[in-house]
């Protein structure tokens, strides 16, 4: 195969000969364009998701590179199925891309897939680096979805994860007619085989644990078409994402991190981010393998079960009304997930009802009539009953999950980890996104945000 370069090196493809070489990149710019707007139509419309995409995506920003089986990624790669880097950075303009992937059929798989798993880092990559904030609570950086840099140790964490959550939306933008909730829920996988695949399961039970639907529930295909980073307004008139799994991977994954902390405590997130490395290295023996899947599995599912109970006694606090979704339908779908058995008694969160306090049953009555609530001191003894309805600890009695305390959960998840030597850093893996780029990257990231602080 011969290399020929279009378009004063904007686009490169291997091919046989010229007429070939025109043939396939007239059909790739076909797909491209096609996946472009497949992968569009998942964000809102003049949101800052979409406009870093579209910015990520122009011809002014971004080269790229058709590969055949053969060629290497770049020169350099043989066994990539395509990767994104940084081509260069300038002060004004911010980040410029690089995009290649191979073209041909591979395993019965053709090039959509691959295509939009790397369209899925320009989605997430920043265009402008200004969007690389600082938060205080994580003391971390955003640096690209659902990557970001600790301030104290210099270190970058989340990389793996964010693999994995390209994979979820690829396979969301380019479902056709399948339902986007059988796709979250495990039942159809629409990506290749790489050494990852495994992990997209937990990333699928992060989704879901972050649903924010209590007031009025939805589907996952629904989500899809209002957009997966799109907010939803309560009936008070209060605002917040449909999804804080999705919303925080596009635009600032702080929201994620601290999310998972509030409810696991302070550092779980970065807990859950060694699980993956260490899930990533594929000298791991396979009991291992799935002795740290199962903990990290377990680990999300505490989370989800807390943070359910929360945002439906928050649901209940804000509009005064028993007549909710309930989390039912929520609960069933991780147990699902998970191969958990269902039983219906168990499930119900509403059963508490029967379970309250004489003071709780009055308050619910008052909170249901809005006419006594302007009386203050009805309205102060509403409050203070909604407060702690119902408890936590009740709650996972009462749907069959198990009273561990959360810290006992994550002990034990921790102890899985490091009974397997210290946190290491990982030999190089198949991925879609070479390990050594990343690194190129972080270098290059490390070096824009220096000569920011300098200009500062």
């Amino acid at each position: 195969m011969s290399k020929y370069n279009f378009g004063e090196g904007q686009f490169v493809v291997y091919a046989r000969n010229e007429q070939e070489a025109r043939k396939i990149i007239s059909q790739e710019l076909q797909r491209f364009d096609n996946i472009k707007e497949l992968m569009s139509n998942l964000l809102t419309q003049n949101g800052q998701a979409l406009e870093n995409f579209n910015t990520n995506t122009s011809e002014e920003r971004l080269n790229i590179q058709f590969n055949d089986l053969e060629s290497a990624i770049y020169d350099e790669d043989f066994i990539a199925k395509g990767e994104v880097r940084v081509r260069k950075t300038t002060k004004e303009n911010g980040f410029y891309y690089e995009l290649a992937y191979r073209y041909p059929e591979i395993d019965g798989h053709d090039a959509n897939f691959r295509l939009a798993h790397e369209m899925g880092h320009l989605m997430l990559n920043v265009a402008d680096p200004q969007r690389q904030v600082y938060d205080r609570e994580s003391n971390s950086r955003h640096v690209s979805g659902l990557i970001r840099r600790d301030e104290q140790t210099g270190q970058f964490y989340g990389e793996q994860i964010q693999e994995n959550a390209i994979n979820l939306i690829a396979q969301l933008a380019i479902r056709g007619n399948i339902s986007a909730d059988d796709i979250v829920s495990g039942k159809v996988d629409l990506s290749e085989y790489n050494s990852y695949k495994k992990c997209d399961d937990l990333v699928k039970l992060l989704a879901v644990s972050m649903r924010n639907d209590f007031e009025e529930e939805i589907t996952f295909e629904e989500l899809i078409e209002q957009k997966i980073d799109s907010m939803i307004t309560h009936k008070d008139g209060t605002q917040e994402s449909a999804n804080t799994f999705f919303y925080g991977i596009l635009n600032d994954s702080s929201l994620v991190e601290n999310e998972f902390d509030k409810y696991l405590g302070k550092g779980a997130w970065r807990d859950l981010n060694n699980a993956f490395e260490q899930l990533y290295d594929t000298n791991l023996s396979n009991d291992k393998f799935e002795l740290i899947f199962k903990n990290a599995q377990g680990l999300i599912q505490e989370f989800a079960n807390a943070r359910y109970q929360d945002k439906y006694r928050e649901t209940i606090s804000r509009n005064g009304n028993i007549d909710l979704p309930g989390i039912g339908n929520k609960l069933k779908m991780l147990k699902q997930m998970i191969g958990e058995p269902i039983v219906e008694s168990q499930i119900n969160l509403e059963q508490n009802i029967n379970k309250l306090s004489l003071k709780q049953k009055v308050a619910r009555f008052l909170q249901k009539n809005n006419l006594f609530l302007n009386l203050s001191f009805v309205e102060k003894f509403v409050h203070k009953q909604m407060d702690i309805l119902p408890e936590h600890t009740e709650t996972r009695e009462n749907v069959g999950i198990s009273v561990t305390p959360t810290n006992k959960k994550r002990e034990d998840f921790l102890n899985s980890l490091t009974n397997f030597g210290q946190y290491r850093d990982l030999p190089p893996i198949q991925r879609m996104s070479n390990p050594q780029k990343i690194e190129e990257m972080k270098r290059k990231m490390e070096q824009k945000q220096q000569t920011n602080d300098e200009c500062r």
